[in-house]
């Protein structure tokens, strides 16, 4: 689940930058919006990594390993952006990708029940937040 750990952490911080940077048209609704997101992130991240720790140990969340991984996917994506519409956009890649993730692990078959409802509540807030995004970038 590491990999699910890096992509939380790095959603997560390209979220908490939309939010400082987000502006112009729709600038309350989309700060509150990504202020939410990137809270929910934080849950998620903190959630899949108690999760590795109570199945293996400590060493299964290397600190810098996450941050490295995590800036190597922070730097495939925009580094400017024009408006907010692009940001949900960036942000609807991300969360298909993190949606596809969480399906491959409970696909694996190798996760406890436990592990599979907790991935599973993951992939519902993912879809959730892909359906706010859907709608907002339809505005």
């Amino acid at each position: 689940m590491q990999n699910l750990l890096v992509h939380t952490r790095a959603m997560n911080l390209i979220t908490h930058h939309f939010h400082n940077i987000c502006g112009r048209v729709g600038f309350f609704g989309d700060h509150a919006f990504f202020n939410e997101v990137y809270e929910a992130l934080d849950a998620a991240y903190d959630s899949v990594a108690e999760r590795l720790i109570g199945l293996h140990d400590s060493t299964a969340v290397p600190l810098m390993q996450v941050l490295e991984a995590s800036n190597m996917k922070l730097k495939q994506l925009p580094q400017d952006y024009k408006d907010n519409a692009q940001m949900f956009q960036v942000l609807l890649q991300l969360e298909n990708e993190m949606k596809g993730i969480i399906e491959e692990y409970i696909k694996s078959g190798q996760y406890s029940q436990g592990t599979v409802n907790m991935l599973a509540q993951l992939a519902d807030d993912s879809e959730m937040r892909i359906y706010k995004i859907k709608r907002r970038l339809v505005k």
